[in-house]
């Protein structure tokens, strides 16, 4: 009890710190990509106070609700998964990418012990919900149900799969033997084009040479004739 006590007053001091920051720096950061994710993180951490601000309120006067009650309603738990498990992995990222640029070092760093700090005290405050674990048995459950239904459909398929590979092999030894058949049939065309050209090229050299023959014998057979 006391422990959650802890967490949730130094989750409300680490968001004082985000809203310092935030106003120090809006003016000269508002336009960059990572202060879009900074105010993304200033706001989940600050909708996660108010509903634990709202439960307590709402249960004021019955003095037997706890602070782990509050905790574990649905409504905090969902702010809290939903940070943590899709919000924070790029808010992270946006943050490191401002420390490797280097222009703001100590700004990169006052940003990512802040993110640090807020993620382990929601950690705190997850671990205490009894609707997690039963959320995380459900997985499992869904989980074994999905490796059994994969099972067997490798079962099902094992006896087709030897058919559709030997189909498969058969059909790209067709298609090798017409591909190498329609290679063997142009490259006989090709000869068989370069054969004709070389033929008919020779038979016009021949008539070519036997008509200038003549006329040579003729004009001889003139002049001494």
């Amino acid at each position: 009890m006391s422990d959650l006590r802890d967490a949730v007053r130094s989750l409300q001091l680490e968001y004082w710190y985000i809203h310092l920051v935030y106003h120090r720096n809006n003016n000269q950061h508002k336009k960059t990509r990572w202060w879009r994710q900074f105010n993304i993180f200033k706001r989940s951490i600050n909708k996660i106070l108010q509903q634990l601000d709202r439960n307590s309120g709402n249960k004021r006067k019955k003095e037997d609700v706890s602070l782990q009650n509050i905790v574990e309603r649905p409504e905090v738990q969902k702010l809290i998964r939903k940070f943590l498990k899709f919000q924070l992995p790029s808010i992270y990222r946006e943050f490191q990418n401002v420390l490797t640029m280097g222009q703001f070092v100590t700004l990169a760093v006052v940003l990512i012990g802040l993110l640090a700090r807020c993620r382990s005290l929601l950690m705190k405050l997850q671990s205490e919900n009894k609707i997690e674990v039963i959320g995380e048995r459900e997985r499992e459950i869904e989980s074994v149900k999905m490796i059994d239904e994969m099972r067997s459909l490798k079962k099902s398929d094992e006896d087709l799969g030897t058919e559709v590979i030997i189909e498969e092999e058969e059909q790209k030894q067709k298609q090798q033997r017409s591909i190498e058949t329609k290679i063997v049939d142009q490259d006989i065309a090709t000869m068989d084009l370069v054969y004709n050209t070389d033929k008919k090229r020779n038979e016009k050299s021949k008539k070519k040479s036997k008509k200038k023959s003549k006329k040579k014998k003729s004009a001889i057979d003139d002049i001494f004739g």
